[in-house]
């Protein structure tokens, strides 16, 4: 008798809590206990009333122009083709609500030594690295859900390639020599919002790398292509 007087309890708690519980904060006292605490749109429950009244709706509003139009910073780790990066970003306030320009600087280095044999089968290793700037321009989609949205763009990236490694070990001083390093790159993404001023984002893509150095130096040559390919990249946002 005591457990179905339980069970009892617990269900009409449960409507209870549906009857009352807000659908969007800042309609009820209740909100106020619970500063910051926000129940994504998907989460809620589906009354008609408070999705007709206008203070929702200015929320909702509000919401969808702000989240992620502000300026920001973006810290970000991924792999390009046979190459590890990690990344910081300035992040500008969306134009028409949609495009993004941004810049970024980058710091590439190869996962491993890597080994290029030419035509004539003479071989080189190396631990080659980049360090650069970029511009990123593409396009976000509306906040979907309240909590995540789908982005595309590209990055143009102008560097220098250099071999710090090589040098610290074997002293041999930048076995590329003098170059101009550049990248074409494109993705595709998701950034999920866990709150107006922080997001987490997972985009994939790929791209071509190469540089402009000495045609004869098979250091360059081998440098050239290294990076290009299947790229991955995540990473934190914070608005502010």
């Amino acid at each position: 008798m005591g457990k179905k007087i339980t069970v009892l309890v617990f269900i009409l708690f449960g409507i209870y809590l549906y009857a009352e519980l807000p659908a969007y904060p800042g309609e009820s006292k209740k909100d106020l206990e619970l500063p910051g605490f926000y129940f994504p749109k998907f989460l809620q429950n589906n009354k008609k009333g408070p999705m007709t009244d206008s203070n929702a709706i200015q929320l909702e509003k509000g919401r969808e122009h702000t989240w992620g139009n502000k300026v920001g910073f973006e810290v970000s780790t991924g792999i390009q083709g046979i190459m590890s990066f990690i990344q910081l970003g300035l992040l500008f306030p969306r134009a028409d609500n949609s495009l993004f320009l941004d810049v970024k600087v980058k710091y590439m280095s190869s996962l491993t030594w890597a080994t290029y044999i030419d035509q004539d089968n003479n071989a080189v290793s190396f631990h080659p690295s980049v360090v650069g700037g970029a511009f990123s321009f593409g396009g976000y989609s509306p906040v979907f859900y309240d909590c995540v949205r789908v982005y595309g763009g590209m990055d143009v990236f102008l560097g220098y390639s250099f071999t710090p490694y090589d040098s610290a070990i074997r002293q041999t001083g930048n076995l590329i020599g003098d170059n101009l390093t550049y990248a074409l790159l494109g993705y595709f993404g998701l950034e999920f919002f866990t709150s107006e001023h922080i997001s987490m984002i997972l985009d994939a893509g790929g791209g071509f790398k190469s540089l402009i150095g000495d045609k004869s130096n098979q250091y360059a040559i081998a440098s050239s292509w290294l990076g290009s390919g299947f790229g991955i990249k995540m990473g934190i946002r914070y608005y502010l």
